[in-house]
Order: structure tokens, then C-alpha cells, then sequence
């Protein structure tokens, strides 16, 4: 399962860490944060999650999204964020790195 997932509501990380989860659910995403509502990054971590079908192994969004602050890295399963078609992603600080999608 996702290490934080939602359809709908508000959620905001202003430190810790998010790691090591996984993913498997078809056309959805996000090992490590499933977004379907409002989701800010002020800080922390989402790391070493893995999406098993390539839509986003950091964060996958489908709502609202704003980073500030923190990293997302080393996520295996297609990239750092993946912002589906009619969502909205706001990037002003922090780092995205070193995601990886699969070797097939």
C-alpha cells in the first residue's frame, strides 16, 4: 500500500521521512504519496518507495500539489513526481533526485 494516500482532504509534511513502501495498484501510483486532494511539502523526506506500475514511486499526484522544501529521491518506479493530466504541481524549493524507473 501507499505510505500516505487519500482521494480527497489536505495533507502537508514539514519533516520526517516517508520510505520504503510499495505501490502495486493498477493505473494509480505513488509508493510513497498518493495525492488526490491538497498536498504541501514543506520539509522532510519521501524516499526509497517504490511504484510497481511506473506512475510516479515518490508522489503521485492527482490533486493539488506544492513543494517548498525537502527531497524526494532515490523512488523506483518511474519518476520523482508524476502529475497526472488536470493536476497541478507547484515546485518553488527543494530537491528531486536520483529516481529511477524499472529495468525491463
Amino acid at each position: 500500500m501507499f505510505g500516505v494516500g487519500g482521494i480527497t482532504g489536505e495533507f502537508s509534511l514539514s519533516g520526517g521521512l516517508i520510505s520504503n513502501n510499495t505501490s502495486g495498484i493498477h493505473g494509480v501510483g505513488g509508493g510513497g504519496v498518493y495525492n488526490g486532494g491538497v498536498f504541501c511539502m514543506l520539509g522532510g523526506a519521501i524516499a526509497n518507495n517504490t511504484s510497481v506500475w511506473g506512475y510516479g514511486g515518490g508522489v503521485s499526484n492527482m490533486g493539488s500539489f506544492c513543494m517548498s522544501g525537502g527531497a524526494i529521491s532515490d523512488n523506483l518506479g518511474g519518476i520523482g513526481v508524476y502529475n497526472f493530466v488536470g493536476s497541478a504541481f507547484t515546485w518553488v524549493g527543494g530537491v528531486v533526485s536520483g529516481d529511477t524507473a524499472p529495468k525491463k
